[in-house]
């Protein structure tokens, strides 16, 4: 079972994929305009107006592989996401009566009860539990070949983030044992979606007992943890998943570059194409041992004020609306308790060809720079590019996820980095990755993930990413967002 809100999902590498080139045959076939069509269109228009038809033709094509083909989920087609059959053009909250919501805890079944986690401390009786429900019933894969393995560090990085609340580290306990047998968090998120900012909930680590799973205790889990989450005035949440609850707002593809292709192939990850062998693999896939650009070192905690101009910098290079609308964002935590000024904030959107601008976005303050982005061994790795002035001009980080390998003799776990927030000003993003890659091998990864959201798609080939077995859904509770495409999106959660 996968989770119904959770960042991450298990794919495996498909080494026998056809060429990339089919997916630009694919845009064709799904959109609405024909080959013929842009020949036409491109003798009379302009580079700019080509791009934007080919985004629209993208986006078309993401649109309907998206659609949820799975059976109905009664749940949340009661709940304010956007549904399976609207077709959203502009943005701005679903539900406009903020205060009308429940004060008292959900009931649960006999024999349960609800109990918020202390895990403020590594050490405590409430984190060896969370950890340990996690480490035997998390995520795994369709196969049954790999579960995720959260290290208490991870976790610790993960949950405690500046201003994190101990009663949105949610648990349902026996009442009879004690025995904690469900979890779901909530982390503090401020964001920028399109002309507005505004503080969100990251939802994730949903997990129940496997002999729980008929009992329904998500979406309990989901209402109370909304519920309390309410109850100090935030009325937004963001949460992805693997598979269609309802219409995401964005769809993102998983990439794997081998760093251990031995490996990945005795346990399954991998395998191998049409007369490739493991000696070709190992050769193919071989990082340099030399670093390409100079001036990168590890980020410090004297670091942050540098790096959080980087990335104010960076985003507003990337904005996707006016100077002024940019410098001069709607507050949606005070309209939350002003709907008088909603309707100043909605704005209908008819052309949805962002390009490459950036529609969602975290926005960090120097607590949250100096939480996420200062290295842990094992957790998360962040360097930072120096020039000879003493100034921070790129950064490059990525974090750790181990996985449980399952009924395998010779593995029992394997070691992933995923690509984290990267800003590229010196050098290309391509070469940004290289960089990270070297790190990754050195530190024993055995494997490199990226999403392929905002500019990570320019990385794949060149870097011999493989693409993944599934996808990752961005949804958005109680806030319209039209469809958008990965490249338009820039968060992660984890």
């Amino acid at each position: 079972m996968r989770d119904t809100y959770g960042d991450h999902t298990i794919t495996k590498s498909s080494e026998d994929m056809k060429d990339r080139n089919l997916q630009h045959q694919q845009t064709f076939q799904n959109g609405n305009k024909s080959k013929a069509d842009i020949i036409n269109i491109a003798n009379q228009s302009s580079c700019k107006q080509i791009q934007n038809i080919l985004q629209e033709m993208s986006i078309c094509g993401l649109f309907n592989r998206m659609k949820p083909q799975s059976e109905e989920h009664k749940f949340w087609n009661t709940q304010p996401v956007i549904q399976n059959d609207e077709k959203v053009e502009k943005f701005g909250p679903i539900e406009l009566e903020p205060n009308s919501f429940r004060r008292e805890p959900y009931k649960l079944p006999n024999g349960y009860i609800w109990h918020s986690c202390n895990l403020s401390n590594v050490d405590t009786k409430d984190f060896q539990d969370v950890y340990q429900l996690l480490a035997d019933f998390y995520i795994e894969d369709d196969d049954n070949q790999f579960r995720f393995l959260y290290s208490k560090e991870f976790l610790h990085w993960a949950l405690c983030v500046p201003g994190y609340y101990e009663d949105w580290h949610l648990g349902i306990k026996l009442e009879e044992s004690n025995k904690l047998v469900a979890f779901i968090s909530a982390i503090p998120n401020k964001v920028r979606i399109h002309n507005s900012k505004l503080l969100v909930v990251i939802v994730n680590y949903l997990c129940i007992h496997r002999k729980l799973r008929s009992k329904r205790l998500a979406p309990v889990l989901v209402k109370e943890i909304t519920r309390r989450v309410r109850c100090r005035g935030i009325f937004q949440a963001i949460y992805t998943c693997g598979k269609d609850l309802t219409m995401p707002f964005a769809a993102c593809q998983y990439w794997h570059r081998s760093l251990n292709p031995k490996k990945l192939y005795e346990i399954g990850f991998s395998q191998l194409t049409r007369n490739m062998t493991i000696s070709r693999a190992i050769k193919l896939y071989r990082v340099p041992s030399d670093h390409v650009l100079s001036g990168f070192r590890p980020a410090t905690i004297d670091d942050a004020p540098q790096i959080l101009k980087l990335f104010e910098e960076y985003y507003y290079k990337y904005k996707d609306v006016s100077d002024d609308t940019y410098n001069n964002l709607i507050d949606y935590d005070t309209i939350n308790h002003d709907i008088s000024l909603v309707t100043k904030a909605y704005d209908t959107i008819k052309d949805t060809s962002f390009g490459d601008k950036l529609i969602i976005h975290p926005i960090f303050d120097l607590e949250m720079i100096k939480h996420i982005f200062i290295n842990i061994p094992e957790v998360i790795t962040s360097y930072v590019r120096v020039n000879s002035e003493g100034n921070i001009t790129d950064l490059f980080s990525f974090f750790c996820i181990n996985s449980t390998v399952l009924n395998n003799p010779r593995h029992k776990l394997f070691k992933a980095a995923y690509g984290f927030y990267n800003i590229p000003n010196t050098c290309t993003i391509t070469e940004l990755y290289n960089e990270a890659l070297i790190i990754a091998y050195k530190q024993k990864y055995d494997v490199f993930n990226v999403l392929d959201i905002h500019n990570n798609s320019e990385i794949l080939d060149s870097l011999k990413f493989v693409r993944g077995s599934g996808m990752l859904r961005y949804y958005i509770f109680n806030w319209q967002v039209p469809l958008l495409s990965s490249e338009n999106i820039y968060i992660y959660l984890f």
